[in-house]
Formats: C-alpha cells, structure tokens, sequence
C-alpha cells in the first residue's frame, strides 16, 4: 500500500474522476457501505506511507454518510481504542485490497445501522 510521491497527483486525479467525480451516497445501508468502503480503499491506496491515514479516511467516510443521511459508521469510536477489533479493520481492509471486498464492506454496514 501506498503510493509513490511522484505518482500522487495522478493517482488524486484518478480518484477525483473515477470515484469522488460519480459517487452517489444511496440511502441503503448495504449500497452506502459498498461505496463508502470503495471510497476508503482507495483513499488508503493512495497514501504515499505504509501508515497513518486511517482515521483521515475513516473521518471522510463519516461525512460521506452524513450527506446520505446515515449514522456515521467510524464517528463512534477510535479504531485504536474503542468498539472495534483493530485486527479485525486491518485484516478487513487489507482483504479488501486482494479483491475480498465483503468483510470490509459489511464491518461498515453493521456501523451504519
């Protein structure tokens, strides 16, 4: 994970385009956490450092939920400290890297309803 700093305005644009440019927040759970995880994904993918942009992304998946008019999934706690089992997260977005995008996407949609 993480992105060469000579490949990041690239790979921004390419987020702003792909993802951020035609996202839709639906209002079903399911739907929001599928788009919600994708959004995480690939704003982690994009991080030029190994580590330390988890709560930045977690924090924008809040307000993508917000404008859905959803709970926050990630607002009620601190991955490092409350509520969730920090293996778990790491294990669920490192899957989602490999393609298993099911783990991650449903960790969201419990902490949306």
């Amino acid at each position: 994970m993480g992105t060469p700093s000579d490949l990041l305005p690239q790979a921004a644009k390419r987020l702003d385009r792909d993802i951020l440019g035609h996202l839709e927040l639906p209002s079903k759970p399911r739907t929001l956490a599928q788009e919600l995880a994708r959004t995480h994904n690939e704003l982690i993918r994009i991080h030029p450092f190994l580590d330390g942009n988890g709560r930045t992304t977690r924090l924008f998946n809040d307000l993508q939920a917000v404008q859905a008019e959803r709970r926050r999934p990630w607002m009620q706690y601190d991955v490092r400290t409350d509520g969730v089992d920090r293996d778990a997260y790491l294990h669920a977005s490192n899957a989602y890297f490999q393609g298993e995008k099911e783990e991650l996407e449903k960790m969201i949609e419990k902490a949306l309803v």
